[in-house]
């Protein structure tokens, strides 16, 4: 698909010292009358927030069954936009295992540039949620119209930590 996911890169400085940094490559268009665009994620290979240790709860604790059973799907990104939830109904509207999903960024999952664009400028600061539309891209290449509606979430101090999304499938309106 043109993906590139989770690729660790060792960075090497004047004193040795070791860097390692996680790529992560997005194909934005496949249409061949186009030149190609693509988007880089690096982030710190080791690093975790607050949120991801959230959402590793819900992925296996209790609430994971109340969460599945959710008709809409949810789905957690971490303050450098890396999934770090998905409940069941994320999988059934794309057709990815969560497995698939999980530790990759949004972006992969986007179908263009503009709902890129759309998504950081709804959940890079803390607001109450708003409903816009984005179009996501299923496993079978596929674009799916969905609504969705984000909740940010910061951290004690103010700092942005992630966010929450909420997604419906509006394809068929």
């Amino acid at each position: 698909d043109g993906f590139l996911g989770n690729a660790i890169i060792e960075f090497f400085g004047e004193n040795e010292e070791s860097v390692s940094i996680e790529v992560n490559v997005v194909p934005f268009s496949d249409r061949p009358d186009e030149s190609p665009f693509y988007v880089v994620i690096a982030r710190p290979a080791d690093s975790k927030n607050s949120i991801a240790g959230i959402a590793e709860e819900a992925r296996d604790g209790s609430l994971k069954s109340i969460l599945d059973d959710a008709p809409d799907a949810m789905l957690a990104v971490d303050a450098r936009g890396f999934v770090v939830y998905v409940n069941a109904a994320v999988e059934r509207l794309l057709g990815h295992d969560g497995s698939q999903i999980l530790d990759r960024p949004v972006a992969a999952l986007l179908h263009d540039a503009a709902d890129l664009e759309r998504l950081v400028s709804s959940i890079g600061e803390e607001r109450e949620a708003e409903e816009w539309e984005l179009t996501l891209t299923r496993s079978d290449g596929r674009a799916v119209q969905i609504a969705a509606s984000a909740r940010t979430r910061c951290l004690e101090d103010g700092t942005f930590d992630g966010a929450v999304l909420c997604m419906r499938d509006v394809t068929e309106r």
